[in-house]
């Protein structure tokens, strides 16, 4: 995009993750579109509301165009074309799948009483420890992903998973 073209806001982000997003969506469909404010919401994303957003903008002759794409995409235009792409591509692939039985994924299960009722197996004292560090000194301490069964009890070991 030349800097010499008058841009204008045709919508604004709190977080620049949606506003890539959105400017990407712009550029397939042919807009040239970029983002302002995005290097100061990275650096201090406390300052997003005080910007006013990470501002997508677009060149003024194109700011009808841009915003009829992206109210399509508020209304899901974009999300029902591709869900009825996706449905029949998975009529195709049910029938081969009906063909040959090959297997839904079977839930895990617990290897002691069979249950596929898993629940996390995480203590209180952990996560408020790590909260706490969180908290202090603005670290992130990774908490494991340990499971139980539901039903026995018993601890479930990682390598238990969904299965086909």
């Amino acid at each position: 995009m030349q800097p010499s073209q008058d841009l204008t806001t045709v919508a604004t982000y709190l977080n620049p993750w949606d506003a890539h997003l959105m400017r990407s969506l712009l550029e397939s469909e042919g807009i040239a579109a970029s983002l302002a404010s995005e290097h100061h919401v990275w650096a201090n994303w406390q300052w997003s509301l005080a910007l006013g957003g990470v501002r997508l903008q677009v060149p003024l002759k194109d700011a009808d165009m841009a915003k009829d794409v992206l109210s399509r995409f508020a209304s899901g235009e974009f999300e029902a074309v591709l869900q009825d792409e996706m449905d029949a591509d998975t009529t195709d692939a049910t029938d081969v799948a009906d063909a040959t039985d090959a297997g839904e994924p079977r839930p895990a299960a617990c290897p002691h009483c069979g249950s596929t009722q898993l629940e996390p197996a995480g203590s209180v004292g952990a996560m408020a420890t790590a909260l706490g560090i969180l908290f202090l000194l603005g670290v992130i301490v990774p908490q494991h992903r340990d499971k139980k069964c539901g039903s026995c009890g018993k601890p479930v070991p990682e390598s238990v998973t969904a299965t086909s």
